[in-house]
């Protein structure tokens, strides 16, 4: 469900169709806090999104959303699981 919840974000966000969106999903292990990662290089964006359909997000989920950032901006690339290392 959070998973459909996340293309559903990107593909509204980023104005892309469904199936481009579903190819930014990573969600799963090692995602290091992040669901989908979608770059625009049009516009030079990148949509990074933590999609919960059941609950709200918790202190340990935002924190693990927020270091994945991090190591994004600092280009920890192998934080990342394998979905991530195809974008």
């Amino acid at each position: 469900m959070s998973r459909s919840l996340a293309v559903f974000a990107i593909a509204n966000i980023a104005n892309i169709t469904p199936p481009q969106a579903a190819h930014s999903i990573i969600n799963g292990g090692d995602d290091n806090g992040i669901d989908a990662v979608y770059s625009d290089r049009v516009n030079n964006l990148l949509w990074l999104v933590q999609a919960k359909a059941e609950n709200l997000p918790n202190m340990k989920e935002n924190k693990a959303f927020r270091d994945g950032i991090r190591d994004l901006v600092d280009r920890k690339f192998q934080k990342f699981n394998a979905s991530f290392s195809r974008l």
